[in-house]
């Protein structure tokens, strides 16, 4: 498809994706997740492999891969044995700096600068260390609204700005205004009911991710007057009573709209990217994987979560480098240029 066409495409998976989100917004987000999400990890890293994950070195992702594979096991560790708690308290630190070290492979090859900045970076973390805004954004927002909303946004940016695209920038109204409507549309809950998976499936991780969105966005004081309950579901009394809150429901189309346009935003630029162009072994591979994966999180939703974390983890972690030589690269796009294609 001509890139036009890509973005017309586009459009139209934002506003489908938005208008169910409105209906059965935790459905949606879940079915997205469990359905989409392992194909959309597998096929990315398969992606940001064959180009070196946009870093200067080749092996400049063996950090992030080790970073990622010690937080999966400090963070699975730290369900069940208790003991393990004070270790994964150094994963935000860990995340932290491996934002960082995504910025030093992009911006420079000369080993003393990667020594020194690395070292600062280090510092940096340790000086964070335990304090709740540093965590919070590291092992809450950054591999979940911030992945797959704002840099999606800005992927969509420059890529308009790039091309100097006209549906581009249609495409990216469209985009916000789904996301603001989502979240800010004052509708009520629509007389939604949450279904028994869903009810399921938000008992664990899930449903805890989602108390600690509303909480630290502000959104669960306006949720219930800043009346908190306590227990394991504040400030709400119980889990029914979180997915059937008004304000609670509207976080739930937002977050199902960000996941399932983030997915179908990476399956439908097959024809701009080529995410599909590997080896046939490893396509296969990833089919393959996908099909287990579905497979586990409808038999058990949070056996699937733990099945996953590293691979979700992974996608996120080794994309830090695309995403700096994105947001360095929207300044440069936003100069004139003297002729426009």
């Amino acid at each position: 498809m001509s890139l036009p066409a890509v973005n017309l495409v586009n459009i139209g998976l934002m506003l489908a994706s938005a208008a169910v989100a409105f209906v059965v917004p935790f459905e949606t987000f879940l079915l997205a997740y469990a359905v989409l999400g392992p194909l959309h990890y597998l096929t990315q890293i398969s992606w940001l492999h064959d180009r070196q994950y946009f870093a200067q070195q080749p092996r400049d992702w063996v950090p992030l891969l080790v970073v990622s594979v010690v937080v999966t096991a400090f963070s699975l560790l730290a369900v069940g044995y208790p003991s393990w708690q004070p270790a994964a308290a150094w994963s935000p630190d860990l995340m932290l700096w491996c934002l960082l070290w995504g910025l030093l492979v992009v911006v420079t090859k000369d080993r003393v600068l990667r020594v020194a900045g690395s070292v600062v970076a280090a510092a940096a973390v340790l000086l964070l260390h335990g304090r709740s805004p540093s965590t919070v954004f590291a092992m809450l927002w950054l591999p979940t609204l911030v992945h797959v909303f704002l840099f999606t946004g800005l992927f969509v940016l420059y890529g308009t700005l790039k091309n100097r695209s006209g549906t581009g920038w249609l495409s990216l109204l469209v985009f916000v205004g789904c996301g603001a409507l989502t979240l800010l549309l004052p509708v009520g809950n629509l007389g939604y009911e949450a279904s028994t998976y869903v009810q399921e499936a938000y008992q664990g991780t899930m449903g805890q991710m989602h108390v600690r969105l509303l909480n630290t966005s502000g959104l669960g004081a306006v949720a219930v007057a800043g009346a908190a309950s306590g227990g394991t579901w504040a400030p709400f009394p119980s889990l029914a009573a979180m997915l059937q809150n008004d304000v609670s429901v509207q976080l739930g189309r937002f977050i199902g709209f960000a996941y399932t346009y983030h997915y179908l935003n990476w399956f439908s630029k097959t024809s701009v990217i080529r995410w599909h162009q590997v080896p046939r072994r490893r396509l296969v591979a990833a089919v393959v994987i996908w099909l287990a994966s579905v497979t586990l999180y409808f038999v058990d939703y949070e056996h699937g979560l733990r099945w996953l974390f590293l691979l979700s983890l992974l996608h996120v972690v080794l994309e830090f480098p695309l995403d700096w030589k994105t947001l360095l690269a929207i300044p440069r796009e936003l100069q004139p240029r003297g002729t426009t294609t």
